[in-house]
């Protein structure tokens, strides 16, 4: 994978390098900017394919994190019905929470199962 984004052609101090995505199916890697500023609840980030032989290389996206859902663009329309497998690592990504719940107990699927099963259903109706 190349060490620096070349066809990067915006100002680079808005932007920080927040994710690294790799395609299976086309063997492909691509990196995820984020812009510094947020619009309206918007953030702002920009798909950058990492060298390869692709006819577009770069998706302006705009993601609503209250919402969970990606602004309709033009963009965001040819990366969802051209690249899908992409399209869903790229919203499972930014659909993650940042940080813990406050107060929350985070613990993994095995944890939880195990809660499940220890349980009795006759307890949670109480």
């Amino acid at each position: 994978m190349k060490g620096t984004i070349d066809f990067l052609d915006t100002n680079t101090s808005e932007w920080r390098i927040v994710a690294h995505i790799y395609e299976d199916a086309e063997n492909q890697h691509w990196a995820l900017l984020k812009r510094d500023r947020v619009s309206d609840g918007w953030e702002n980030f920009r798909l950058c394919g990492c060298g390869g032989r692709l006819r577009k290389k770069s998706y302006w996206l705009a993601y609503s994190p209250t919402r969970q859902r990606m602004a309709a663009s033009k963009d965001a329309h040819h990366l969802a019905w051209g690249k899908p497998e992409l399209m869903r690592k790229l919203m499972k990504y930014l659909g993650k929470p940042r940080t813990p719940p406050k107060g929350g107990r985070v613990s993994t699927r095995k944890q939880a199962l195990e809660r499940l099963r220890s349980s009795n259903p006759f307890d949670r109706a109480n």
